[in-house]
């Protein structure tokens, strides 16, 4: 039901005179524009417009001189109530205006237009992926105003490719006042599009238009011309992309001591999805493990064990799933091999580094990369501890190798000859240099190739192979161990002997006591 207004008017009124005021009640939240009502008047295209509006107050009046309609009793005026949602909602009122007194013969004077949009600003989503030629919208024009008389342009805000023309991606047509895209849009190049509409009279000697003051300042609709408007084109996601792990495509390799037990961690698995929301959140799972070995924490991809590691295997293989959208059935998914492979303590190979364990595990990626360029295989570490013994704080490092062609990990006893080979100390300065730390040399500094580079923690020496100072430590605790144990056992035997040999003593010299006592009462 269209609510209807009546009000009475003089046809000799001044321009400027109170007519009605319209209420308009939007219950929406008026802090970000959903809920503030915006008032404006639907004109007729055969004579120039007399009333006016206020956009915010809803206060009709006249702006003109009635002298086109004195053959008329009353005058039907449209008024819309919209708001500056997305998208804008709207509602519609009549004003029946009856209008009263003779007839007007005075010229009518100049009078200004209104705008040529009925709305300065839309908002329009759309999916990627989409077909081709789409409509988008249909863009509300002040009837006042012929299509034809106007040249229109379309421009794009923001800066993209110069290879791309805006034409081949939108069209306006303004015989039916649509947008058209042109292309298929993908939101993982661009997410947005920020176009301005531009209507210019082909003679540029025509009337000005006026521009609508809107009561509130909205960024929107800043900067734009009284015969501009903005479309702001929102590309919305679909799930067309499948995760990918960051070994691009090769096996995940990884090393475990055949001491490990439940909760050992083994390794992280990560895979990136270029979709947005629930389509780029990844979810984990384990396939062919029949040895029920290992689990993975679905969310952030870590390995860990779940059970003791058997001494008779030497190599363990499964599969890593990463599933998209929460691991929904309908999500995309990739797969990504791994090999766990069990080394044995007793053979590790070791390099004690300068600095303590939390100081290395900062540079120590540095070491591992000028190691892997230096023997031309994968370096890595397994574990980092203390160093016992030294004159300084040093760090034991625990490394392995993976051969880049086969992705099988390297002999212990290869790893250990391959390295010895190294000369260390030519090895630091050939690391390489860090870019950020390049500066322009000032007088009586020195040059960057001394200071620029990436540091990377010393090597103090290369243990023998097999040499455990770790598992060594514990042995050496529990032998301390035992022996304190026997020594206590031992003390306590001792200590049980010599009370058992003074109560006998004590017990002989006792009766040795009695028989002397009994011979002197009783004398033969």
């Amino acid at each position: 039901i269209v609510p209807i207004y009546k009000a009475y008017l003089d046809r000799s009124t001044p321009p400027g005179t109170f007519v009605k005021q319209i209420t308009a009640i939007d219950k929406d939240y008026m802090g970000n524009g959903n809920g503030l009502a915006l008032y404006s008047i639907s004109h007729s295209s055969k004579h120039s417009p007399v009333f006016q509006i206020d956009s915010r107050d809803g206060i009709i009046s006249t702006m003109g001189n009635f002298n086109h309609y004195n053959d008329y009793e009353h005058l039907n005026l449209t008024v819309i109530a919209s708001d500056l949602g997305s998208p804008s909602l709207s509602s519609t009122a009549v004003v029946l205006i009856n209008l009263q007194g003779q007839a007007v013969k005075t010229n009518p004077p100049l009078t200004t237009n209104i705008s040529i949009f009925q709305h300065s600003y839309y908002e329009v989503e759309v999916l990627e992926n989409n077909e081709i030629p789409l409509e988008l919208l249909k863009i509300n024009m002040t009837s006042e105003f012929p299509y034809d008389h106007f040249r229109w342009t379309i421009s794009i805000e923001e800066e993209l490719d110069p290879v791309i023309k805006v034409n081949s991606l939108f069209e306006f047509d303004p015989k039916t006042s649509t947008l058209y895209a042109l292309r298929s849009f993908d939101r993982e190049q661009i997410a947005q599009y920020s176009l301005r509409l531009r209507a210019d009279k082909v003679n540029r000697s025509g009337r000005k238009y006026a521009k609508i003051t809107y009561p509130i300042v909205d960024e929107r609709i800043s900067s734009l011309e009284h015969n501009e408007c903005r479309i702001v084109v929102r590309i919305l996601d679909v799930n067309d992309n499948t995760p990918k792990f960051k070994s691009n495509g090769q096996p995940i390799v990884a090393v475990v001591p055949r001491s490990a037990t439940f909760g050992y961690p083994v390794s992280e698995v990560m895979a990136t999805d270029t979709d947005e929301g629930d389509n780029a959140e990844i979810r984990y799972r384990l396939l062919n493990e029949p040895a029920r070995l290992f689990g993975i924490n679905e969310l952030n991809g870590k390995i860990r064990l779940i059970n003791s590691v058997p001494t008779d295997e030497r190599v363990y293989g499964f599969d890593v799933k990463a599933i998209d959208r929460c691991g929904s059935d309908d999500g995309r998914s990739s797969i990504a091999n791994v090999f766990v492979y069990v080394i044995d303590e007793s053979k590790e190979v070791r390099i004690v580094l300068a600095g303590k364990p939390i100081e290395v595990e900062q540079k120590i990626d540095a070491l591992m990369t000028a190691l892997s360029n230096a023997i031309q295989m994968d370096v890595r570490v397994r574990l980092l501890e203390p160093h016992i013994g030294g004159l300084e704080p040093a760090t034991d490092a625990y490394i392995y190798a993976v051969d880049f062609r086969t992705n099988a990990v390297m002999e212990m006893e290869q790893l250990q000859e391959s390295l010895s080979g190294l000369q260390f100390d030519a090895l630091h300065l050939q690391q390489p240099y860090d870019q950020s730390n390049q500066y322009e040399q000032q007088p009586n500094q020195p040059y960057p190739n001394e200071t620029g580079r990436s540091s990377m923690p010393r090597i103090i020496e290369l243990s023998e192979f097999g040499q455990t100072p770790r598992n060594s430590q514990s042995h050496s605790a529990s032998i301390g161990s035992l022996q304190i144990i026997s020594i206590v056992l031992v003390s306590l035997c001792g200590v049980g002997a010599a009370v058992a040999t003074i109560c006998f003593m004590c017990f002989r010299q006792k009766r040795n006591f009695w028989s002397s006592s009994r011979q002197q009462e009783f004398p033969s």
